[in-house]
């Protein structure tokens, strides 16, 4: 099961962690959302990047915060992110977020969070 908030929703919320993290030669913009089980990226950025998404055997459940519910079939697999001299390989959920590049879930943070912020003096948080 996924979680996804939209990016008009999280412009209002005071307390969110956004970072931007090195992909290639780009920037990307991430929401960090503990309550998302998985790693969403939006469509735009997939064509952007020249990333490849491929269908996956079984798609996973998305629960928007209006209490439907859709589905992501897509995968683009070990996506490189850099913040300082940390490098993160990571898959995401082709998801549409709504103005929103990617979000990392809960997935991410229980794994890598204390890395990226120990990592890097050139971190930015948007709060």
């Amino acid at each position: 099961m996924g979680f996804v908030i939209k990016a008009s929703v999280a412009k209002l919320g005071p307390n969110l962690i956004m970072f931007r993290f090195k992909v290639g030669t780009n920037g990307v913009l991430c929401l960090l959302d503990s309550r998302t089980t998985h790693s969403f990226v939006n469509p735009s950025a997939v064509k952007r990047f020249g990333w490849v998404a491929t269908k996956v055997a079984k798609p996973i459940k998305v629960h928007l915060t209006q209490g439907a519910m859709t589905l992501a079939s897509e995968v683009v697999l070990k996506v490189v992110l850099e913040c300082g001299k940390a490098k993160f390989a990571k898959n995401f959920m082709v998801y549409t977020l709504n103005g929103m590049e990617a979000i990392l879930g809960n997935t991410f943070l229980n794994v890598y969070l204390v890395n990226v912020l120990k990592g890097s003096s050139k971190l930015k948080v948007i709060c």
